[in-house]
């Protein structure tokens, strides 16, 4: 039982440390962030395949990044058209565990999907959804941070005072009168 006890604190710790030992590099593009996912998530969640599927933010028909993890082949971003084939040639018949990546009660994010030949544990579903949780996280501030920076842009470059006027009332200002903090 304390063994027990020694791996569980162990995998917590690793739970709770798993973003910060990711490249700086993985959060500019959803297809790093999700083949860097990918790739971690196999050393929580013992899998043959991981599939981390980000999405963008107008929804999920489309996503924009899928990383995939398979055996000992490093991980890769790959196109949606391709991953049925890879899917039927490396996990054909494998158990499934699917999490969604979303920031609290959020809009969905993502997707991580984990398949191995044998049923995932509780403490498999447990990391899985602290990863999630984390990951979901990550993905939120990044694109906060984007959607800021293009907003910045978008207010020192347009060059249009009443959109600018327009942008800041869409965020939320309230000021009066025709002055136009910039």
């Amino acid at each position: 039982r304390q063994a027990e006890t020694v791996d569980d604190l162990r995998r917590e710790s690793s739970a709770a440390r798993f973003l910060l030992g990711f490249d700086r590099d993985a959060f500019r593009s959803r297809g790093a962030f999700a083949r860097e996912l990918a790739h971690r998530v196999r050393a929580l969640v013992p899998c043959d395949v991981c599939v981390v599927e980000i999405v963008d933010e107008q929804g999920l028909d489309d996503a924009v990044g899928i990383g995939v993890a398979t055996g000992a082949a490093q991980p890769r971003v790959v196109e949606r058209a391709s991953l049925p084939r890879l899917l039927e040639q490396h996990a054909a018949g494998h158990e499934r565990l699917v999490q969604t990546l979303r920031l609290a009660d959020g809009p969905p994010l993502g997707v991580l999907t984990c398949h191995r030949p044998t049923p995932f544990t509780g403490a498999d579903r447990a990391m899985a959804e602290v990863i999630a949780a984390q990951a979901g996280a990550a993905l939120a501030a990044t694109a906060a941070r984007r959607t800021s920076q293009s907003l910045l842009a978008e207010l020192r470059d347009g060059g249009d005072p009443a959109r600018a006027l327009r942008l800041l009332r869409s965020c939320g200002w309230r000021g009066t009168g025709s002055a136009i903090p910039l």
